[in-house]
């Protein structure tokens, strides 16, 4: 139990900054939604999902057991197999869908130095789909090989992994904000003016009215963190306390995901009022291709 309230921020830090967190809010603001709104449910959102969040983190330092041994008091000793595989399936869904967007930017950037990675139209088909880009496939495969190496390795190579990558990931972040305050300037727009933009009621009277679009946001917000709700144990047992795992997650979880949605929501309103776009973009490495 060495983990400190840095540690399990870094953890948080490293898993919250990522593409996925930035659509969030870029999502909303596609479907509609006014930038300042999108931001706000993606707020809401984490703030009502770090609630069990927190609950289930206490047990696992206190306790200092897995999610497997803590599913056991509502599952029983064989019942708790359901719950433990059902979340493994989850998991190995996520890390795809993360693999294959980190994919995407990783072939972004070999595709400034080989331009067959950033060439959309060198497809190949896939069961599923007929027109995969080969540049993001092996990307993704690039991407998977580094994540079998740190998952062989155990949680304390994550730690090292994430107390590196943390810091980093901020810095992008920041990298990305100025990306697309460059691009509002060069559209004609200011922060103030991106984000003083109201919804486009057409657009979104085309997605099911605000009502459905903004709960669905919502409900997507939640389910983001859902599962990591009920296998954070895993994490917060090796916290040096249950002090240092809370003001680790306070800081760790909220910060950043608003920090993803004020950027994301940034992002893709600066691609909509881009005359040479002029349409919302959800994912930042797409502009890279």
């Amino acid at each position: 139990r060495n983990w400190s309230t840095a540690s399990i921020c870094n953890l948080w830090v490293g898993m919250s900054i990522c593409i996925p967190s930035l659509t969030m809010a870029s999502s909303l603001v596609a479907l509609g939604v006014s930038p300042l709104l999108a931001v706000l449910n993606v707020i809401l959102g984490n703030l009502i999902v770090l609630i069990p969040i927190q609950l289930n983190s206490k047990i696992g330092t206190k306790y200092g057991i897995p999610f497997p041994i803590f599913s056991r008091m509502t599952f029983g000793n064989k019942g708790t197999h359901l719950p433990t595989f059902s979340r493994s399936i989850v998991a190995c869904g996520w890390t795809s869908i993360q693999a294959w967007v980190g994919g995407g930017a990783v072939a972004a950037l070999l595709g400034i130095l080989i331009p067959m990675f950033s060439d959309q139209s060198n497809t190949v088909a896939m069961p599923g789909n007929d027109s995969v880009v080969v540049g993001q496939l092996i990307g993704f495969a690039i991407f998977m090989v580094f994540v079998f190496f740190v998952a062989y390795h155990g949680l304390d190579q994550v730690k090292w992994v994430q107390n590196i990558g943390g810091p980093v990931l901020i810095v992008i972040m920041i990298l990305l904000m100025f990306f697309s305050v460059n691009m509002l300037h060069e559209s004609g727009y200011t922060i103030g003016q991106a984000f003083a933009q109201g919804n486009d009621e057409a657009l979104i009277a085309q997605n099911g009215g605000f009502a459905f679009v903004y709960m669905a946001g919502l409900t997507a917000n939640i389910a983001f963190w859902a599962t990591m709700a009920l296998n954070i144990p895993d994490f917060s047992r090796y916290a040096k306390s249950v002090k240092s795992q809370f003001n680790g997650q306070m800081l760790g979880m909220p910060i950043p995901m608003a920090l993803c949605a004020f950027v994301g929501a940034l992002f893709a309103q600066a691609t909509r009022l881009n005359p040479a776009i002029g349409v919302a973009q959800f994912d930042p490495s797409a502009v890279f291709y």
